[in-house]
């Protein structure tokens, strides 16, 4: 969860998108299982707009992992594709499908109450910013592969390959 907001806030930020968000660090966190945690300011951005359920005060476990319509509302409102903090997991998963930033599986489900992986998180986020579709070769025209950032678990054969370089890559 701290993961998935601290992405979503930096990309607001790189974009200027963070509406009347602002950053108090020296003001108390909004939940207490935040403090003095890096992703703190994106758990307190996402919260801003709506992002949680969870009552400022009490504990949000940023350290649980996502399921794929909590990280699709988190997005959905992040990135102002709506402002709706009342829609289902199944309406924010609409809006991301139509937009084309997710599909589903080989049946075409989109399991909303799966856990999301950083794989298909940064499909999502690749998508977003347009990176699904560079090139993987560095500015100097040297291809990327797993052995040039020492990926050590990414298999060319893997349906994410391409994905998590890309991700990883400028």
């Amino acid at each position: 969860r701290g993961e998935v907001c601290a992405m979503v806030h930096r990309l607001a930020k790189q974009n200027k998108i963070l509406g009347d968000y602002h950053f108090d660090e020296s003001a108390d966190p909004v939940y207490p299982d935040i403090a003095g945690e890096w992703f703190r300011s994106g758990v307190e951005f996402v919260q801003s707009k709506g992002g949680f359920k969870t009552a400022v005060g009490e504990n949000i476990y940023p350290y649980v992992n996502v399921t794929r319509g909590e990280a699709f509302r988190i997005v959905c409102l992040a990135f102002d594709f709506t402002n709706d903090a009342e829609l289902s997991y199944d309406d924010y998963a609409k809006i991301l499908f139509d937009g084309g930033f997710i599909s589903g599986d080989e049946d075409g489900n989109l399991n909303i109450w799966d856990l999301i992986t950083r794989a298909e998180f940064c499909t999502i986020y690749n998508k977003i910013i347009g990176r699904d579709k560079a090139e993987l070769v560095t500015a100097d025209g040297t291809e990327i592969t797993a052995e040039t950032y020492g990926f050590k678990d990414l298999d060319e054969s893997d349906w994410y390959y391409e994905t998590m370089l890309k991700a990883t890559s400028a």
